[in-house]
């Protein structure tokens, strides 16, 4: 699941604290079984973590928490576990948070994007929150395809504006052909005009 926060000042200079919470349902049993700098703890230099209801690989709930994108102008000043019970009126450490303090001009707007995912093994879920690692893959293109221009401008989280545009499997497709197209129409030239 993909979730854009877009904060906009409508006031004079200040600094924005948004928290990102969200609880994972797995009860207070919840591990970190992996991070984006592998560590197993969750840290602000952190661009993903994924949790679990065990270490065992099967018939757990995994989730994949993707908060940041490499190269972001703007990283979390906090990640972790928390207490939701204030949040969701639960109990114990299952419910997963990032803090951003965004500073804000006046009239200006920013906006923050979070990634979700719920697998059920802990390698699919680590293998999803990895697959956010590389910004110009097919995989992560395709979840913004329809961002406009200035939404991506506005994501501070995320370096969205150099992230390669990578061309859609038929437009790749297309291209192979012409080339294809264009190789035997030189080469059947070629073979034409030796015989002349």
């Amino acid at each position: 699941m993909r979730q854009i926060v877009c904060v906009t000042n409508t006031g004079a200079a200040g600094v924005a604290s948004v928290q990102w919470h969200n609880n994972s349902g797995a009860d207070d049993s919840m591990l970190t079984i992996g991070t984006s700098d592998a560590d197993l703890l969750a840290e602000t230099t952190d661009r993903w973590v994924v949790t679990a209801d065990s270490l065992t690989d099967t018939d757990n709930e995994v989730d994949s928490w993707v908060f940041a994108g490499a190269g972001a102008a703007v990283a979390p000043t906090s990640v972790g576990m928390v207490d939701a019970h204030s949040v969701f009126g639960e109990f114990g450490d299952q419910g997963f948070n990032a803090v951003f303090d965004l500073a804000l001009g006046m009239g200006e707007k920013k906006s923050l994007l979070f990634f979700t995912g719920i697998e059920g093994i802990n390698a699919d879920g680590l293998a999803l929150a990895a697959a956010f690692d590389d910004q110009s893959s097919p995989f992560f293109q395709g979840l913004i395809a329809d961002l406009s221009t200035a939404e991506r401008a506005s994501v501070v989280n995320f370096d969205l504006n150099s992230s390669a545009a990578v061309p859609e499997p038929s437009s790749l497709a297309l291209v192979g052909c012409a080339g294809i197209v264009t190789g035997g129409w030189t080469l059947r030239r070629r073979r034409t005009t030796s015989k002349a």
